[in-house]
């Protein structure tokens, strides 16, 4: 079963569009994913942001010896959340491996780089929950979604784009509404496990945050659902 299942960099690397002109990675940690888009995409350019000066460093050691023809499309700079980021400069974002109300603070301290965006990725470090949240403030949209596993655990990859008239919120959207269009059957495995991380908050529901809270309340709800989704596949 989890066999079928990316990892976590494959699952943002797909999310990525292929026309994507120059994508920053926030927090790019060892660089991987830029390394495999410059290697993929000839035309792409990256831009690689970390807050700890040595982590350039780090990357010239290990990644750029392997990238003999593509170090001129990957630029690292030091500094926090989008500020290294020159407005208009970037056309996508990918910010993973970093917590909800730490990618809510980069989003509201970089409005001005976001207007150029087509499209954003995110995988936070836990569940998603007060993302979609943050989203919604800036007028942008989860559009899809990809369950990752990876060292025993399920990881959410999610893609937003801006927002149009024509969107319909449901109650799905504070879960992963295109898993549940998909009706994908490891949307069940995710689901139970955010359940077993929230299991202290589940307890004292009405003490949460009004995001949390509502997440919470309907837990059970998209577990049953997503529940059907995975029998239906044979899966238990």
């Amino acid at each position: 079963m989890h066999n079928a299942l990316p990892g976590r960099f494959e699952a943002l690397f797909r999310h990525v569009p292929p026309n994507v002109r120059c994508l920053p990675d926030i927090g790019y940690d060892k660089g991987k994913i830029m390394t495999r888009l410059v290697r993929v995409y000839k035309e792409m350019r990256t831009i690689g942001v970390e807050i700890q000066p040595e982590a350039a460093d780090r990357f010239m050691r290990f990644e750029a010896p392997n990238l003999p023809n593509e170090q001129n499309r990957i630029d690292l700079r030091t500094g926090d959340g989008l500020h290294p980021v020159k407005p208009g400069e970037a056309d996508a974002l990918l910010i993973a491996g970093v917590g909800e109300m730490t990618t809510d603070r980069i989003l509201s301290e970089g409005t001005d780089r976001l207007e150029q965006m087509s499209c954003m990725i995110f995988m936070p470090s836990h569940a998603v929950v007060h993302l979609r949240h943050t989203l919604k403030k800036h007028g942008w949209v989860t559009d899809k979604e990809i369950v990752a596993y990876e060292r025993r655990r399920y990881y959410l990859a999610v893609r937003a784009r801006k927002a149009n008239e024509n969107y319909l919120e449901n109650w799905t959207w504070r879960y992963a509404p295109s898993l549940f269009d998909q009706k994908d059957p490891m949307l069940y495995y995710y689901l139970k496990q955010v359940k077993e991380h929230f299991r202290d908050r589940l307890q004292h529901v009405d003490k949460q945050p009004p995001a949390m809270r509502d997440y919470c309340l309907g837990l059970d709800e998209a577990i049953e659902k997503a529940r059907k989704f995975a029998a239906e596949e044979g899966l238990k």
